[in-house]
């Protein structure tokens, strides 16, 4: 993401191996060979140049260095709170770290004085994303951090209004679903190239279900939204149960012995397809409760 006054420099190709090399290892102390699926490294580098004070193994200077990885499956809620996950991870053998909130992130702080240009170990995770930060000076770091971390983490067709609507829900975490292009296709093929957003949604135990969010062009009701898109997939719509949440009239039917939950709050459509229905129905009551809430 664009930082105001900050850029990204890519990593040289021998520090990339080293990267995805620690990435395995700690695949396999946790015995787990395909936990990530994807990383990127990259260099920050400040247009103040009193703020880069990390050296760099090919002579430059830079605020830190950057590794994003993405899981290959839904982490479960509360993985990103856990130090021990981190620094078993990471930091085997190491004290345990500080923990921090930045810009609404639950971020871990490790200190290393003994390695002065990556004395700083920062670590989160975020809408299914993994990201790390090592550096030199802790106060630098975290004013990029807080900039970087306030930017919401937008999929290509979302927008930040859309994006408020990923209300926090104690117990449950959103991960960010790029792979899931036929269920886009369905909702761009029932309303449009509107903006939208789909998201799997985790509990402790991993993934529970999905759900996707759509900015409508035209009021509909949750029954006219559920028959547009279950004809976009070509399934039939079938009869529905109904309930009122908060005030918000919610259809729920059953596609394949899949409960899925349709409502509607000002041009917001949420549909949430679930693997188990009372697990379904304590995730979406509190979101459509914090929808009406917020209205």
């Amino acid at each position: 993401m664009t930082i105001p006054g900050y850029s990204y420099a890519d990593a040289p190709a021998t520090d990339v191996a080293q990267g995805l090399a620690a990435l395995h290892n700690g695949e396999q102390q946790m015995d787990s060979p395909d936990f990530f699926a994807a990383a990127s490294f990259h260099g920050v580098v400040a247009e103040d140049h009193t703020q880069n004070q990390s050296h760099t193994a090919g002579g430059g200077t830079e605020v830190g260095y950057l590794v994003l990885t993405e899981f290959r499956y839904s982490p479960p809620a509360g993985l990103g709170d856990n130090p021990t996950y981190f620094t078993q991870l990471f930091e085997k053998g190491m004290a345990a770290p500080a923990s921090l909130t930045i810009a609404g992130t639950h971020v871990f702080k490790f200190n290393h004085p003994s390695t002065p240009d990556s004395r700083y170990f920062y670590v989160w995770i975020r809408h299914g994303v993994q990201g790390q930060f090592d550096g030199a000076n802790d106060a630098s770091m975290e004013r990029w951090l807080a900039l970087y971390l306030d930017v919401p983490a937008l999929a290509p067709d979302e927008t930040a209004p859309l994006a408020k609507h990923l209300v926090a829900v104690t117990g449950f975490v959103y991960v960010n679903a790029p792979a899931l292009t036929d269920l886009d296709a369905a909702v761009v093929k029932a309303f449009g190239a509107v903006p939208r957003s789909i998201h799997k949604v985790a509990d402790s135990s991993g993934a529970i279900g999905t759900l996707s969010l759509v900015e409508l062009s035209s009021p509909v009701s949750p029954d006219e939204a559920a028959s547009a898109v279950f004809a976009a997939m070509g399934v039939p719509t079938g009869s529905a149960r109904h309930q009122v949440i908060a005030g918000v009239p919610v259809s729920i039917y059953e596609s394949g012995n899949i409960p899925v939950y349709i409502w509607v709050t000002g041009n917001t459509l949420g549909i949430f397809s679930a693997d188990a229905d009372a697990t379904a129905n304590t995730f979406v009551e509190a979101l459509v409760q914090a929808w009406a809430s917020t209205a």
